[in-house]
């Protein structure tokens, strides 16, 4: 009797010394473990940790975004993981009903998540520099000095004048710390990825022209036709049949390129005569510009690649207003097509 009462105190002491460990460690477990998170939605939301951050940005932007259920557990549970003051700079997504453990880890690790970075056509390079320094930690007047300066890009194998070849529209994936390196090496990367594929390389070949002829001449025939790309084949099959004849492709995009005048809408000949000596007047100079007037598409590249076969010379939009060009095997032809659309934009007051 005596040994059972000796046995039953010691569970019960056993039992209290459990009660009082778990009722020491319930905060603790609690901190570390519970849902801490709540973000408008339910989406998650970004924090940007620059190499001048420290914890305390990282927390006013937490709470900025009221994004924490119990401060004091996520300060207390970032002093028991050794997190702070200094961090690791990154992109981090912060989602809906995390723990504070789930939170702190890859913030301490600096396991950042990746940026969805989409571009679309560019005309020039300070407004690319704009829209990537936008979504990347990257200045933009740096970016947009690197992409002007022929030391610089000779680095990439590049040139000021063909710089915008090296950026096929699409979208990607970053850090949101890459270089401005980073972001180059990358990009021609991609370019490099793309003529790789679908027998690009071989189909430029059987046309005579080079990746950068084929990038420039495809960003002509995007910008002559913006709205309606099931044309660029039947353009490309134009211009290609002028540069196999030995004639100037007088295509007006490359005019208002030259005079860094994209809002024309009609091209005099006192324009021809006025950038006479830009390499990209396609009136005055036969063959393909040195580089590309915008951002030419995968889809437009590949018009080039798989131009439509036919025998036009000429074209000019059609006097319908419909963003449809008339195309004419001969110049009479495309006289009398030119005539009917000048006709429709004198009537309208299109100057």
């Amino acid at each position: 009797m005596k040994k059972s009462t000796k046995l039953i105190g010691g569970l019960l002491i056993a039992l209290a010394v459990v009660a009082v460990t778990i009722a020491a460690a319930w905060p603790w477990y609690r901190a570390v473990e519970h849902i801490n998170t709540r973000t408008p939605e339910g989406k998650p939301i970004s924090v940007y940790l620059s190499d001048t951050s420290d914890f305390q940005d990282l927390l006013d932007q937490l709470n900025a975004q009221q994004v924490l259920i119990r401060e004091r557990d996520f300060l207390k549970v970032a002093r028991l993981m050794q997190y702070g003051p200094s961090v690791k700079p990154g992109h981090y997504l912060i989602r809906d009903a995390m723990s504070n453990r789930d939170l702190l880890i890859p913030l301490r690790s600096g396991h950042q998540d990746p940026i969805r970075l989409t571009f679309s056509k560019f005309r020039d390079t300070d407004r690319l520099a704009g829209k990537i320094a936008q979504k990347l930690m990257l200045d933009s007047a740096s970016l947009s000095n690197l992409l002007r300066n022929p030391d610089s890009l000779s680095h990439y194998g590049l040139e000021p004048d063909n710089v915008l070849g090296a950026f096929l529209p699409n979208t990607y994936e970053f850090w949101w710390t890459s270089t401005e390196q980073d972001f180059m090496k990358r990009m021609l990367k991609e370019r490099q990825s793309f003529w790789a594929k679908d027998n690009r390389l071989e189909k430029a070949n059987e046309l005579g022209l080079n990746t950068d002829q084929i990038t420039a001449l495809a960003s002509i025939v995007e910008e002559e036709q913006n709205a309606l790309p099931d044309e660029w084949p039947r353009i490309a099959g134009l211009y290609l049949n002028r540069i196999h004849r030995g004639m100037p492709l007088a295509a007006d995009p490359t005019i208002k390129f030259a005079m860094r005048r994209f809002d024309l809408q009609r091209v005099y000949l006192t324009y021809i005569e006025e950038t006479a000596d830009s390499p990209f007047n396609t009136y005055k100079h036969i063959g393909i510009p040195p580089g590309p007037i915008c951002t030419a598409s995968p889809r437009a590249i590949d018009a080039v690649l798989n131009p439509e076969e036919h025998s036009y010379l000429f074209m000019c939009a059609k006097a319908d207003f419909s963003g449809y060009h008339a195309f004419a095997e001969t110049h009479a032809g495309h006289i009398r097509n030119r005539n009917l659309y000048t006709a429709e934009l004198d009537r309208r007051g299109i100057r």
